[in-house]
């Protein structure tokens, strides 16, 4: 069983003049192993990519790791961005977002 415990997002100045935005967004997540004889292995190279609205802003490729049976594995992926162009809405509802406590830029 998978699930997100945390993203934090850094290189989105929305108060820049510019638009274009290179983000470095790092995905923390939380996967559990309930089985009481089973380990797995997750190979590197899964693909990941994050959008907002829409518009994709980064993307990576989740770690490698080892679980054995009944544990617990936090993994950090990083994705990243490079010269993304954002509308002038996007940047607004980005802005408003962050207001209200829907997403956190660092």
């Amino acid at each position: 069983m998978f699930s997100v415990s945390g993203v934090s997002v850094a290189g989105i100045n929305l108060t820049s003049s510019t638009s274009l935005i290179s983000p470095l967004v790092e995905v923390k997540v939380r996967s559990e192993n309930v089985n009481e004889k089973l380990g797995l292995i997750y190979g590197g190279g899964s693909a990941a990519e994050i959008f907002y609205d829409g518009v994709k802003l980064g993307d990576g490729e989740f770690t490698a790791f080892d679980q054995p049976p009944e544990n617990v594995t936090l993994t950090v992926t990083t994705l990243r961005g490079s010269r993304i162009q954002l509308t002038s809405s996007t940047v607004e509802d980005l802005k408003e977002s962050e207001k209200k406590g829907k997403c956190r830029l660092i």
